[in-house]
């Protein structure tokens, strides 16, 4: 009988839609310029953006990350409260940047370029894309506005 169940489970995997998903995407620009002229093309194709632009903007990524229906980790506060504390009082705003993008799905290592960069006076754009297609138009115009970096992620919607 449990032959048959799984049988019957792949089958249906084929004939229903699949799960639906947000797309997530970070993208990094070394100036504020460049940052902005990105957020204003994903906003012409209808794509929900935030930027980062001060490490204390951390903060409050941290807060919106770790609540709400789409979570994309439950590590962003404990890694929010573990770079801030390795960074000690002068580091802790740097540090929420690290723990805050490490719980949208960065490695340590691009966490880290992330935030010298911003220090550095660049920006990060957060776009939210709610299909592949839009994701892929986000995608391609964070890349076009001259992005260093481009991280994409998915969230199962709830």
């Amino acid at each position: 009988m449990p032959y048959c169940v799984a049988i019957l489970a792949k089958l249906l995997a084929h004939v229903l839609p699949p799960a639906p998903v947000m797309r997530t995407l970070l993208g990094l620009f070394a100036d504020r310029e460049h940052g902005l002229a990105a957020v204003a093309r994903l906003r012409a194709l209808d794509v929900a953006t935030r930027t980062i632009e001060d490490p204390a903007d951390a903060a409050a990524l941290s807060r919106e990350s770790t609540s709400g229906a789409h979570v994309a980790s439950s590590s962003t506060l404990s890694g929010a409260a573990v770079g801030a504390l390795a960074g000690g009082p002068v580091g802790a705003i740097p540090g929420l940047l690290v723990g805050a993008l490490l719980g949208r799905g960065l490695s340590e290592l691009n966490a880290r370029r992330y935030e010298r960069t911003v220090a550095a006076g660049g920006i990060v754009v957060i776009a939210e894309a709610l299909d592949i297609q839009s994701g892929a138009h986000a995608e391609d115009a964070l890349r076009v506005s001259g992005a260093t970096h481009v991280h994409t992620g998915e969230v199962p919607l709830a």
